[in-house]
């Protein structure tokens, strides 16, 4: 005596990234009123039981008063549903003798349905709702009775579409002891085959969420459930919610790690390590030279994965600073657009060529005369010298010279005969 119940429920879930932001919530039925989900239209094929209160078959929203549970027996370990938000919940029992009290009178399928619910620009929902059921071993597998197996699905459909499973809840394959019937639980196969293989089901309610892939306008739910022995085939749902994956935000600023660089460095050089600021903990980044004000110097860099990079060794006294407008972009195409300024550290840099004025002197001029100028040459224009004579090659006759200032000058009166050189 078999009885599938139909309560018409539809999610929507698109995964676009992992994430660390919570969906949102736009859609519920706690079943707390009479036939006012949060939106869109409530209808059952059913709402009543029999004989009399408390009843021993039923499809009706309640508050558990009255319904009458069987005594539990082992594995269950309650006389009533655990857990449940609210006061109010929707339960059912022997569910082909709701309407009439004969067995297989009623129809196999019943059905609640919510229809209308708006979905237009949301993405990535996800269904969740709370689930018991008798957890005895009392429910028939679709491998021994596969045309009266008992299970609980949500279903779904986008904009009037084919109806879709979701997810399911039924009786597992083989249970130990070699009981006939079965306990319920989750279908947690990549590609649903309607065996429980997850966690078991008990009159303690248990949230179960499941994914729907799809967009569209509107949305359709059904959840059908087969329940119709007449003793302990029992379940309830609750609180059933909709979610949305929140929405991706555009980065809000972009930061660069360093803005200066030393001259000389070898091309390819780092100047510094790019970063985002971003609401979506979870996002990824791609960096880009982009055109625009303040992008006049862009051609003198390269980006490689966050590191900002220059094209070739940079000279202070040829370019001091360099504009560029860079641009952040998430995984998702939302960007935002910044300009810096680089500017290139003067390091002190050796001189290059050390000039003399003169390198001839008469033979016979006054000791402490002076042979000629000293100059050096730098790129570094504002630098200041010193000058000494050293020791090394060619330094034979650094004893007969003095440095004074910039002027080099011979000790003693020189003569030529004595030295021409």
């Amino acid at each position: 005596m078999k009885k599938n119940f139909t309560l018409i429920f539809a999610m929507l879930f698109i995964l676009f990234y992992t994430r660390a932001k919570a969906q949102t919530q736009f859609w519920s039925d706690t079943f707390e009123d009479t036939n006012a989900p949060s939106a869109g239209t409530r209808s059952s094929s059913y709402n009543t039981g029999g004989p009399s209160s408390p009843y021993s078959y039923y499809f009706l929203r309640t508050d558990g008063t009255n319904i009458a549970l069987q005594a539990f027996s082992s594995p269950e370990t309650t006389n009533s549903y655990q857990g449940k938000e609210g006061t109010k919940f929707w339960a059912g029992e022997d569910l082909d003798r709701v309407g009439t009290g004969a067995n297989n009178a009623a129809d196999k399928i019943q059905n609640i349905t919510w229809t209308g619910i708006n979905i237009t620009g949301k993405s990535g929902l996800t269904f969740k709702g709370l689930f018991a059921a008798n957890s005895g071993h009392d429910w028939q597998d679709i491998t021994a009775f596969p045309a009266t197996y008992d299970f609980m699905e949500v279903e779904y459909r986008i904009n009037n579409g084919a109806w879709t499973l979701a997810g399911g809840i039924y009786p597992e394959s083989s249970a130990s002891g070699g009981f006939a019937q079965k306990r319920l639980r989750v279908d947690t196969g990549t590609i649903l085959d309607k065996v429980g293989d997850g966690e078991y089901i008990s009159r303690t309610f248990k949230e179960i969420e499941w994914n729907i892939t799809g967009t569209g306008n509107t949305l359709d739910l059904r959840f059908r459930v087969s329940a119709d022995a007449g003793t302990t085939q029992e379940f309830a749902i609750d609180n059933f919610r909709l979610f949305e994956a929140p929405t991706n935000a555009a980065p809000t600023d972009l930061s660069l790690s360093a803005t200066t660089i030393n001259e000389n460095v070898a091309a390819g050089s780092t100047v510094g390590i790019l970063s985002s600021v971003d609401v979506d903990l979870g996002n990824t980044f791609t960096y880009s030279l982009v055109s625009g004000t303040g992008s006049t110097d862009n051609a003198a860099f390269s980006i490689s994965g966050a590191n900002l990079q220059i094209v070739a060794s940079p000279d202070f006294e040829t370019k001091s600073s360099y504009a560029i407008r860079l641009r952040t972009a998430d995984q998702l195409g939302l960007s935002f657009e910044k300009t810096f300024t680089i500017n290139v550290n003067n390091l002190n840099e050796i001189p290059t060529d050390l000039a003399l004025s003169a390198t001839a002197i008469n033979e016979n001029v006054a000791g402490g005369t002076t042979v000629g100028v000293l100059s050096s040459v730098d790129a570094d224009a504002a630098n200041t010298f010193t000058y000494t004579l050293v020791a090394g090659a060619g330094s034979t006759d650094n004893s007969a010279f003095i440095i004074s200032g910039a002027n080099l000058q011979i000790v003693a009166s020189p003569d030529f005969e004595t030295k021409s050189s």
